[in-house]
């Protein structure tokens, strides 16, 4: 594997189907999307049961982790929204 320091800017570019299937295999029950229009510039949505009880903070830790170094280089910018089912759709109280 090589250094970050001797790759290409070509072999540094991650795309959206690449962080998809990392989130897939880091969070394999839930459900994740992945949207970017310019591969630099993401939004990613998981929803796993993994995150119960979890703050936010810790959810977003735990996806970062699966995404490894590529945050901060390849990836710039990052929304997440890490939910538990039901989290998705609260119900209206009225």
């Amino acid at each position: 594997m090589l250094s970050a320091g001797s790759r290409s800017a070509a072999s540094l570019h991650v795309n959206k189907e690449q962080m998809q299937n990392s989130l897939e295999a880091a969070f394999p029950d839930g459900e994740v999307t992945v949207v970017s229009d310019d591969d630099v510039h993401y939004e990613v949505r998981v929803l796993a049961s993994v995150f119960e009880g979890k703050r936010a903070l810790h959810r977003h830790q735990m996806i970062y982790a699966a995404l490894g170094d590529a945050v901060g280089r390849e990836i710039h910018a990052l929304s997440i929204q890490a939910m538990v089912p039901g989290e998705e759709n609260p119900s209206e109280e009225d």
